[in-house]
């Protein structure tokens, strides 16, 4: 069965966006691209919602998002994509489609299905339904050595409470620390 990671940037003060959306505090360096790379190589579908993957859309099929990382660039340029929005979403990406209707059903197929983990970037309100809902297999929390006193939570719209079980750390030289959590018992 696959799994769902959800992999997320985190400030100190447990924002994952800025107050407009920013995220350039995140601390982003070879040593983070090198753990990036691992991580897409363990999945082949990237889960967005609508505002994320406009933004991914806007940035690594760009010679921007190339020239950040070739091989980052290449991973999510490849990857299937899976949009979920109630709007329609400009689906031109390679390897990209929306997700409508039962969303819990549309997940559990997913999951169910076969090939390599499913990971999401950003989406915090996807985050939250999915964590709600227990679709969730794993947090990825990149804890970046920030203050921001302003911004959006990460879990700010969810409806209950989750009990999660740390189940490895990593320090990169730039501060950030990876926390990986699994829902714990009762989640």
């Amino acid at each position: 069965m696959r799994r769902i990671i959800a992999s997320e940037g985190i400030t100190l003060d447990g924002y994952f966006a800025g107050s407009q959306g920013e995220i350039d505090w995140q601390a982003l360096d070879e040593e983070f691209n090198a753990y990036s790379i691992e991580l897409l190589d363990s999945v082949d579908t990237l889960l967005f919602g609508r505002v994320t993957y406009e933004q991914m859309q806007a940035w690594w099929p760009t010679p921007a998002g190339e020239n950040y990382s070739t091989e980052i660039a290449r991973r999510m340029n490849a990857a299937a994509k899976l949009v979920v929005s109630r709007k329609a979403v400009d689906i031109s990406w390679h390897n990209a489609r929306q997700l409508a209707g039962d969303l819990p059903k549309a997940i559990t197929e997913l999951k169910a299905g076969a090939g390599k983990d499913i990971a999401i970037f950003g989406s915090g309100s996807l985050v939250g339904q999915l964590t709600d809902q227990r679709l969730i297999d794993e947090y990825r929390l990149t804890l970046n050595p920030v203050i921001l006193a302003e911004g959006t939570a990460l879990f700010k719209d969810m409806q209950q409470r989750h009990e999660l079980r740390l189940i490895g750390t990593r320090q990169f030289a730039s501060g950030t620390i990876l926390l990986r959590y699994e829902p714990g018992p009762g989640s």
